[in-house]
């Protein structure tokens, strides 16, 4: 198995990362951080991977904000 790793603070950089995953990966892994509340390009690019994907959070989600 072979693991690729991907950072980075702008929302553009992460959906054209994902949408460029769609041929090259398997699946994904995404801990996108405060983007998983407010972000719906990055959503949206995720709804069209059509591959495994896991949603990672880091933080307790059970003391987290309601959205």
């Amino acid at each position: 198995m072979n693991i690729d790793f991907y950072q980075s603070n702008i929302e553009g950089e992460l959906v054209t990362k994902i949408q460029e995953s769609r041929k090259n990966y398997h699946g994904m892994i995404i801990n996108a951080a405060a983007f998983t509340h407010t972000s719906v390009a990055i959503r949206d690019a995720l709804s069209l991977f059509k591959k495994p994907c896991i949603e990672l959070h880091i933080s307790n989600i059970h003391k987290r904000e309601e959205f």
